[in-house]
């Protein structure tokens, strides 16, 4: 793998960071979700136990469960809503703003264009293969998942399960949308991220920076083969990267899912010529030193506000 510079590896770790908090967030989103609908079918269960061994359950009678299934279906979509797009828009702004932190700590303010939040939501909302991404995540995952669960639950019930056995189920359900809305998670943040890079490469070759910029693949079991193959490879800000008579100027923006889903690899911007690690004050000509990203990025909402 590439070798990351310091500012790099810190950008890096804030978006491991960031991965990691979301995951978690998903995952006990899922949780409470499969606990409420565990808990509205035990309920079913205790008010139908009165049904002989001949009889069957049906899915219809489940009233308690089918409730809280469309209530848990609503909350579902909100939550997916407001906890994706929360990371893709705060990653999405450490991306852009990445090559502007190390230039800025190594060699004096740049005016540079802040990536605004309204630009951002317009990626995350540019549609992929004809969808848009609260589309996937509405229809692709929620409402497949209840679909899921309402035809598991009928051949479950056909079968004379038992709580236990279709409390099972529910959980298996809700893991494997767990799983789908944490690959959409990971691949929409990877394209959002290689968006913004692109932009804010764009734009420091625009103000007179130079840099390289270079691919860096994550070099393990699951990196695809010719992705490796891209390691350390570096073009010019607008270049595109070619494997295999496909080309791309990002990771995640080949338009090919076999190419995009799941990918990990980045870029990094190689910037020339610049060894300073200090910023100057402009008011008493005296260099700061920026503590860390956070501090950096607290600067610059300062200076936008005022």
């Amino acid at each position: 793998m590439t070798e990351l510079n310091k500012f790099q590896q810190e950008i890096e770790n804030l978006l491991k960071n960031s991965d990691k908090k979301t995951e978690k967030e998903l995952y006990n989103l899922y949780i409470q979700t499969i606990k409420d609908l565990k808990s509205a079918l035990a309920s079913d269960y205790r008010r139908l136990g009165d049904l002989t061994s001949t009889e069957k359950l049906k899915l219809s009678q489940m009233t308690a469960l089918l409730n809280q299934l469309e209530h848990s279906v609503t909350e579902l979509k909100k939550g997916l809503r407001t906890q994706i797009n929360r990371h893709l828009i705060d990653t999405g702004k450490i991306a852009y703003n990445e090559l502007f932190y190390e230039a800025e700590s190594r060699y004096g303010a740049i005016n540079f264009s802040m990536l605004r939040e309204e630009a951002l939501k317009t990626i995350i909302e540019t549609p992929v293969a004809n969808f848009k991404l609260s589309e996937r995540l509405n229809d692709g995952i929620v409402e497949r998942l209840k679909s899921n669960i309402k035809d598991d639950l009928t051949r479950v019930f056909l079968g004379g399960a038992s709580y236990a056995n279709a409390s099972a189920r529910l959980a298996e359900q809700g893991y494997s949308s767990y799983k789908r809305a944490m690959m959409i998670t990971r691949t929409e943040a990877g394209r959002v991220q290689a968006v913004a890079r692109q932009k804010s490469q764009l734009e420091a070759e625009s103000l007179g920076v130079e840099f390289k910029k270079q691919w860096v693949a994550t070099l393990d079991k699951r990196t695809r083969h010719n992705h490796s193959e891209l390691d350390g490879v570096t073009v010019e800000a607008d270049g595109y990267f070619e494997i295999n008579g496909h080309k791309t100027k990002q990771p995640h923006m080949f338009g090919i899912a076999g190419e995009d889903v799941n990918c990990r690899c980045r870029t990094v911007s190689h910037l020339e010529g610049y060894d300073a690690q200090l910023r100057r004050n402009n008011e008493n000509g005296t260099f700061i030193k920026y503590k860390n990203y956070r501090d950096w990025e607290k600067s610059k909402k300062g200076e936008n506000n005022e």
